[in-house]
C-alpha cells in the first residue's frame, strides 16, 4: 500500500490538480474531531488529515504545509487538516496560524462541544485508558472508574 501511495503521489505531482477547497478543523480535544475526520475521509472527494502541527519539534513547518496542500487527483474537492487551539504544543511557532490568517481561501470548521463537563470527563477517561480515539468498528463497553474528587 505504501508503494502504491508513493507511485500515486509522484504521478499527481506532475499530473494532479490543486482545484480543491482548503479547510482547517479548529477545535480543542474531546470535541469529536476524530469522529468528524473519519466521516470526512469516508468520501473519496475529501482528504482530511490529522493533527499535523500538534508536535512539530524541529520538523520543517513549511514542508508540512506544502505537503498538505499539494496536487491530488482531480476527483478531490476538499483538502484539510485538524488543528487544536494550543498547537503546536512543543513550540511557540505561530507559522501555521499565520498561514491560516494569510490564506483567505481557507474555510474554517470551528468544532466545539457545548457540555464542557463531558469534555473534561472524556479527557480524564482518555488519560486513564490511554485511548484517545474510539475504534468505531467495535463497541466499547469497558467500565472506567474515576475518583470523585478529581471532578471537583
Amino acid at each position: 500500500m505504501i508503494l502504491i501511495n508513493k507511485i500515486l503521489n509522484r504521478y499527481y505531482k506532475y499530473f494532479g490538480s490543486r482545484k480543491y477547497s482548503k479547510f482547517v478543523i479548529i477545535a480543542r480535544s474531546r470535541t469529536g474531531s476524530n469522529l468528524l475526520n473519519s466521516y470526512l475521509n469516508n468520501s473519496p472527494q475529501i482528504i482530511a488529515r490529522g493533527e499535523l502541527f500538534g508536535r512539530i519539534g524541529d520538523k520543517d513547518k513549511k514542508r508540512i504545509w506544502t505537503d498538505i496542500y499539494r496536487k491530488y487527483s482531480s476527483l478531490v474537492c476538499w483538502v484539510g487538516f485538524k488543528l487544536f487551539y494550543e498547537h503546536p504544543v512543543d513550540s511557540d511557532s505561530k507559522f501555521v496560524w499565520n498561514q491560516i490568517k494569510k490564506d483567505k481561501s481557507i474555510l474554517i470548521i470551528h468544532l466545539t462541544r457545548d457540555n464542557k463537563v463531558r469534555a473534561e470527563l472524556s479527557k480524564l477517561i482518555a488519560f486513564k485508558t490511554k485511548k484517545w480515539a474510539a475504534n468505531t468498528s467495535k463497541p466499547n463497553f469497558e467500565k472506567v472508574l474515576l475518583k470523585k474528587k478529581k471532578l471537583n
